[in-house]
């Protein structure tokens, strides 16, 4: 039999349910029965001495959760209420207000850098151009503390940012390829129509 111990009363009528499922009664009297073995005592008590108990399993699942319920909070307000008097006790103030909120500091070239979009970072990159006043020659580091622009004689030199060029063996392989494909289209052309046909079909079972 499924009991309350340790458990919330709506832990507990989860579990019931399941267990009504298993046991398949349906009548109210038997279920009642079982789901009042189960309840704490205080509990228990407490629903009995109602002016008018429930007399449904629907009802007593609604009245225990109702009940336990209100007894964890009131419970809770108690130990909250215990606790400041002990502190009071001991001669501890309790704060007058909630702490303030403090905003994480944050890095201003980070700020500046955030309020761009992807494709406008590719293009200060590619650029070469600052992330905080968007000119050449410097970073987003080289500025003070204050975001002022760094004075000319502390400026670094940085080289735009280059897009990868094409090999320069590219041409040769491409020009080579296409003077063996001239090659092979004359030898086809040379070969008898039967040949052509032999050369097609062993093509196409190696899968080329």
């Amino acid at each position: 039999m499924e009991t309350m111990s340790g458990q919330t009363a709506d832990e507990y009528i989860e579990r019931f349910k399941i267990y009504m499922a298993e046991s398949k009664v349906m009548q109210d009297r038997p279920l009642v029965e079982w789901f009042m073995k189960g309840l704490n005592t205080p509990l228990l008590n407490r629903i009995l001495n109602l002016e008018n108990p429930p007399t449904t399993i629907q009802g007593w699942y609604t009245t225990a959760s109702k009940m336990d319920n209100q007894w964890r909070r009131g419970r809770a307000i108690t130990n909250r209420l215990k606790g400041e008097n002990d502190m009071k006790r001991r001669g501890l103030r309790l704060p007058n207000h909630p702490p303030r909120y403090m905003p994480p500091t944050r890095d201003p070239y980070m700020m500046d850098m955030d309020r761009l979009s992807v494709q406008e970072q590719l293009n200060h990159m590619k650029k070469g151009l600052c992330f905080v006043c968007h000119l050449p020659r410097h970073r987003a580091n080289d500025h003070g503390s204050g975001g002022s622009r760094p004075p000319p004689a502390s400026r670094r030199q940085y080289a735009p940012l280059q897009t990868p060029s094409m090999p320069t063996s590219y041409p040769t392989a491409l020009k080579k390829a296409n003077g063996a494909y001239a090659h092979i289209k004359t030898i086809y052309g040379n070969l008898s129509e039967e040949e052509k046909k032999k050369l097609t079909d062993s093509l196409e079972e190696s899968g080329f």
